[in-house]
């Protein structure tokens, strides 16, 4: 018989209690690993590093707590404290709600830790309940699942940072279901917890280099040297008002070679010290396939016709611009991901 939509909304208000108050008598074994990963391992002063939560684990979760504890002498929360939290894959799929709590007021670090030393972050998911199930987590391999921003601080030049789930906290909830299907078998489960954290190290600054102006949001992959989270419509403007250069560098900036004349993806930004080119960037915008700056049907067309062979794979920047899906591959499931944004049936995440 199916259970109601009301009596699924009494359960999943149950989720939370029974995660917190009594065990139940019918918990259950189970392992979960929480590992905390970025773009890169070295950044400037003033960059905004986007943190990544990749979990694992080998029961039906119905609700994740964790706190994320940071170097407070490294890093702060972005301008306005807007963290940017997001869900991916089934933790985005079978949201019910999704919130994080920045107060910063000690109250969410363990008394193991120094709170003068460090700030927090409360991470909380519940899943959603429909007419016929309860929505869960499960996966055995480490997936994302949440990200959010951070800043690193102005004074934080030549200093080491860590970004981690501290293993001591008394906060995480601990709840399964047996059989998604049936709201009598969510239970407790006796977690064993691991983790990864993410060590960070800042550049001192005296390098001739690139960083963001402070307030930008548009992220440095120093690694896979590009710059992303931009706007639609970018122009060579844009560009020079949200990044600068380090030490004595100068910057030089060239239009993108997908579209003549334009400042999406392909767009360069170039590093000079002392008449020398050090370093090279590249402009991205997923979805802008043809580096126009503009996410629109011609660049749906552009990737159908990859996809069906018409078009030769494209390369470099271009070849991520379209991996709308991350799998390694520009094919159809990319343009059913574009034309979703498009239709306004979902957002590009343009911190990929």
């Amino acid at each position: 018989m199916k259970l109601s939509k009301r009596i699924f909304a009494v359960v999943l208000a149950s989720i939370l209690a029974l995660s917190v108050f009594a065990v139940s008598a019918s918990a259950v074994d189970g392992a979960m690993n929480f590992q905390v990963k970025a773009d890169s391992s070295t950044y400037q002063v003033g960059d905004t590093v986007t943190v990544n939560v990749y979990i694992s684990d080998n029961y039906n979760a119905t609700c994740l707590r964790f706190p994320v504890l940071y170097n407070s002498d490294v890093f702060e929360l972005p301008t306005g404290g807007n963290i940017k939290l997001t869900a991916y894959g089934d933790c985005l799929a079978y949201k019910g709600s999704l919130e994080a709590n920045t107060s910063n007021d000690g109250s969410y670090i363990p008394a193991e830790y120094d709170s003068s030393a460090y700030g927090a972050i409360l991470v909380q998911w519940t899943a959603s309940v429909s007419s016929t199930n309860i929505g869960c987590f499960r996966s055995e391999s480490a997936v994302k699942c949440f990200s959010f921003q951070l800043k690193v601080k102005s004074s934080a030049g030549g200093k080491a940072g860590t970004v981690f789930i501290p293993s001591e906290s008394d906060l995480f909830y601990n709840q399964a279901v047996i059989d998604v299907t049936n709201a009598t078998t969510i239970c407790r489960v006796n977690t064993s917890l691991t983790f990864n954290p993410l060590n960070i190290t800042v550049d001192k600054g005296e390098t001739d280099g690139i960083t963001t102006y402070p307030g930008s949001d548009v992220i440095i992959d120093y690694d896979n040297k590009v710059i992303k989270n931009w706007s639609e419509g970018i122009t060579s403007a844009n560009i020079k008002s949200n990044v600068m250069p380090t030490g004595n560098a100068t910057l030089t900036y060239m239009p993108s070679e997908g579209e003549s004349g334009t400042w999406g993806t392909g767009a360069k930004v170039k590093v000079w010290s002392n008449g020398l080119l050090v370093d090279e960037y590249t402009i991205l915008i997923y979805g802008d396939v043809n580096g126009d700056a503009i996410v629109d049907a011609s660049d749906v067309a552009i990737i159908e016709d990859i996809a069906a062979g018409y078009s030769d794979p494209q390369e470099g920047v271009f070849a991520t611009a379209g991996d709308l899906d991350q799998s390694g591959d520009v094919d159809v499931s990319d343009s059913f991901v574009l034309n979703d944004a498009l239709g306004g049936y979902s957002d590009l995440d343009q911190t990929m």
